[in-house]
């Protein structure tokens, strides 16, 4: 009985470290943070081209290279939330851990350099769960 205790508290501590840790189950793998960017950056790149004008002044961004070329230090990943610390943990705990990842981006050629600051919640298997922005 002992070690059947034992093991069940072993494996459950596996479980949460790998919660907790940012683990994808689907890909049975960790996805670092410069992957998590990547992929929040090519969805709101397929936004972005949606709502263009497409005119001389707006910044024509061809890969995800290119964005990140014209725009140094644009984003940060962001793995703990302020609103309620305990639902975030709780949730994590119990495999569902999201990141927010933080952009702000040049949306036009022009000299007053109009930016948009786009906030991607992304799961840990790099899926979107969100998105919300504004143009500053």
């Amino acid at each position: 009985m002992k070690i059947l205790t034992t093991s069940i508290f072993i494996v459950t501590a596996i479980i949460l470290s790998l919660n907790l840790s940012r683990f994808c189950y689907l890909k049975r793998q960790f996805i670092s943070d410069h992957e998590l960017i990547k992929g929040a950056i090519g969805f709101e790149m397929k936004i972005y081209e949606s709502r263009r004008i497409k005119n001389s002044y707006e910044i024509k961004y061809s890969t995800i290279s290119d964005f990140l070329d014209k725009n140094p230090n644009c984003c940060s990943l962001k793995n703990w939330w302020e609103e309620d610390i305990f639902d975030a943990l709780l949730g994590k705990m119990l495999g569902y851990y999201i990141s927010q990842v933080r952009m702000k981006y040049k949306l036009y050629n022009d000299e007053e350099k109009t930016y948009y600051n786009s906030y991607i919640l992304i799961s840990s298997c790099s899926k979107i769960v969100g998105r919300r922005g504004i143009e500053s």
